[in-house]
């Protein structure tokens, strides 16, 4: 997608129907439907507009949704938002509903409780 090229993807229970969107960056197919895969390939050959077009939005919403800028903010905003969920998180990790074993990391999450996201951020990665 980052490189301006439709994706042709399957509709998996996952997060590849959020990044790839069926009809506006590439297709969708079910999975293990070998005569949906080969349509939506032939689709794209025959159809130069099409590609270029699936394409170069695939290249913009890399752009907007996944450069690294983007995806940092998110995952700050997330651990702020973990760091502030009452309940979530004790003196030894995180709360067993959540099915998460204590780490390192949830104790470090822990020593940051009080500091800006971005602090946590300059902590873990020197920036």
């Amino acid at each position: 997608m980052a490189s301006g090229k439709p994706v042709i993807n399957t509709t998996l229970d996952s997060g590849v129907p959020f990044v790839s969107l069926d009809g506006i960056t590439g297709l969708t197919v079910p999975p293990a439907d070998a005569l949906s895969l080969a349509t939506a390939i032939n689709k794209l050959l025959d159809d130069n507009d099409l590609r270029s077009r699936y394409g170069e939005a695939a290249r913009k919403r890399v752009y907007k949704e996944f450069k690294l800028e983007t995806m940092v903010h998110r995952t700050c905003r997330l651990y702020a938002q973990l760091l502030e969920s009452p309940g979530l998180m004790n003196l030894e990790g995180f709360n067993r509903k959540y099915v998460l074993l204590p780490t390192p990391w949830t104790k470090r999450l822990l020593t940051y409780r009080s500091h800006s996201p971005a602090c946590f951020y300059r902590h873990l990665f020197g920036r």
